[in-house]
């Protein structure tokens, strides 16, 4: 689903819900209601929200086991980065993140539970990827 201006009705019991490209779902006006939408998908196991725009994040559903974040560079300014990170901590069963080109130079916290974290285009230091690979030894870093 693309240039939606407000988030229809969804199945509850679906398990992939794709929202890349559709800014309007998330402004201040309506970043609530559509979290409050997505957080209600209790059996929701994927969500993808590149190119979206974000500026903060509500809660997620705990049930999420991969999650796109791709472009969404506010959502990790210096600003925003803390608070990002504690939502996304909560996250136990995520394995697999993607975090494409958000002009990351810091890594947000992130669940123990992460295998899989995609990075491609930023400038993290080398010794902070080492650290949180050395303290996440399962996690491929891609």
């Amino acid at each position: 689903m693309q240039n939606l201006k407000i988030l229809p009705k969804i199945d509850k019991n679906i398990e992939v819900l794709w929202l890349n490209n559709n800014p309007k779902l998330f402004t201040n006006k309506n970043i609530n209601f559509t979290f409050n939408k997505i957080y209600k998908l209790k059996k929701i196991k994927v969500l993808i929200l590149n190119t979206n725009n974000i500026k903060r994040l509500p809660k997620l559903p705990k049930t999420l086991n991969k999650l796109w974040l791709g472009y969404n560079p506010e959502l990790f300014n210096k600003k925003n980065i803390k608070h990002t990170g504690k939502r996304l901590k909560k996250l136990k069963n995520l394995e697999y993140i993607d975090l494409l080109d958000n002009n990351l130079t810091t890594l947000p916290d992130l669940p123990i539970s992460i295998k899989i974290l995609y990075l491609s285009h930023h400038n993290i230091p080398i010794k902070i990827l080492d650290n949180y690979k050395n303290k996440n030894q399962n996690v491929i870093i891609k």
